[in-house]
């Protein structure tokens, strides 16, 4: 059932809750214990003894919810699935091969079931990978854990590409331009990779426009400052927040406008006076590029993008006289305050921390708890015990400590047993 398959950072399915679960010989696999969740139970599981292919009927009752992106309830999809013929409703799929293989893998014979090397054959398919849309080089990197390949006509999905961006899709054009930029599936042409973005960046497209500029500047034969220079600024013009941080790490970190072999001469004592005035235009204009690249770095954060407000952080703590005589703390709340407003948990819980103590900020309990309690619904352990100690709904705070306790925090386990304490004795009050 679904509740036993956890995903990873990747979306990659693991299975977990083997409670019920048996370790099978070769040629010793049939079981009589009846369990398991009703809806994802094969039919013969009730009443008599059964086999592996019991897994084959749950795993097509989720692929269907999958594919289909079923909604129904347990009574709902019970109701189709009334008795030992009745299936959930096929027609609503368009692919006559996926109907065909959930139609084989909850069969209500067993025997007619298929076994999950012959499910693995089909669904790595290319016309079952092309009706379900998915992401083959996903699937490559996933099926690779197991030593299993992916057979790719690579040539084929490059000409279906190709075939939409020369349509004018700009999406398309923007992801063939990314194939040949890559050399996936044919040869590694960046001439013609730029002219595809370029194509794309005109009609707005802001990766394009992204790509294009990193493609000039990773390339030091194709390299041309001032084209690098406008297409990652036509980026931030539209309001970017990546444009602006890779182009503001350009600036600040990996400067390839600089010259730095002439910089690098002001070091050697015996260097031509005549070399004075060159050194002197560069050193200017890598302090210009670095004040413009933090600039660049501090928007970003503003706009959201916590990789910029890392390195925005870096730079004002180790150069605060590049940008500014100081650096303004409370400048620093406010970047944590917009990328949390993007959703991002380590931004939330920092934020949430400055408004419990006033950093920079008017001190609000209520508003921080309310931080910790979205950082904590979107995952963050650390931010229980901080919601656990400021919410005043006494069930919550228990129910936080209580899964932090059981964890083993040692802190959870002090304030909850603290609470279970002051609680029994506020209960010994109320009965005097």
């Amino acid at each position: 059932k679904p509740e036993n398959i956890l995903l990873d950072e990747n979306y990659y399915p693991y299975i977990c809750d083997f409670g019920q679960s048996k370790i099978l010989e070769k040629n010793n696999f049939i079981m009589s214990t009846i369990t398991g969740t009703e809806m994802y139970m094969a039919p013969e599981i009730s009443g008599r003894q059964y086999t592996r292919k019991v897994d084959v009927y749950s795993f097509a009752i989720i692929a269907y919810q999958l594919i289909t992106d079923d909604t129904l309830s347990s009574y709902q999809f019970l109701n189709a699935i009334n008795n030992n013929t009745n299936r959930p409703d096929l027609s609503i799929i368009k692919n006559d091969e996926i109907k065909e293989l959930l139609d084989k893998c909850w069969s209500s014979d067993p025997e007619k079931r298929y076994d999950f090397l012959k499910i693995l054959n089909i669904l790595t398919k290319q016309s079952i990978r092309n009706a379900l849309g998915g992401d083959d080089q996903e699937a490559s990197s996933y099926l690779s854990k197991f030593n299993h390949t992916l057979e790719i006509n690579g040539q084929a999905i490059a000409d279906e590409v190709k075939k939409k961006a020369d349509s004018n899709d700009i999406e398309a054009i923007y992801e063939y331009g990314q194939i040949l930029k890559k050399g996936e599936f044919i040869q590694q042409d960046l001439d013609l990779a730029l002219v595809y973005f370029s194509i794309a960046a005109e009609q707005g497209h802001v990766k394009s426009m992204i790509e294009y500029a990193l493609t000039l500047y990773d390339n030091d034969a194709l390299a041309n400052e001032e084209e690098i220079r406008t297409y990652f600024k036509m980026a931030i013009d539209n309001k970017d927040d990546t444009a602006m941080y890779i182009y503001g790490r350009i600036l600040y970190l990996q400067n390839k406008f600089i010259k730095s072999n002439v910089i690098d001469k002001d070091k050697d004592k015996d260097n031509d006076n005549d070399n004075d005035e060159e050194i002197e235009i560069e050193k200017e204009k890598e302090d210009k590029d670095k004040k413009e690249g933090i600039g660049y770095l501090k928007k970003s954060a503003e706009l959201g993008n916590y990789d910029a407000l890392n390195l925005y952080l870096y730079a004002i703590y180790n150069e605060p006289d590049v940008l500014f005589g100081s650096y303004h703390e409370s400048e620093i709340v406010q970047c944590y305050k917009a990328c949390s407003f993007r959703g991002n948990v380590q931004c939330i819980e920092q934020y949430a921390s400055f408004l419990e103590e006033g950093f920079c900020v008017e001190a609000d309990l209520c508003e921080a708890a309310k931080c910790y309690k979205i950082a904590v619904d979107k995952g963050s352990v650390s931010a229980m015990i901080k919601y656990a100690s400021l919410t005043n709904d006494i069930a919550e705070k228990a129910h936080y400590l209580l899964r932090e306790s059981e964890a083993g925090n040692t802190d959870a386990m002090l304030y909850y047993s603290n609470l279970l304490y002051s609680d029994h004795n506020r209960e010994k009050n109320m009965e005097t």
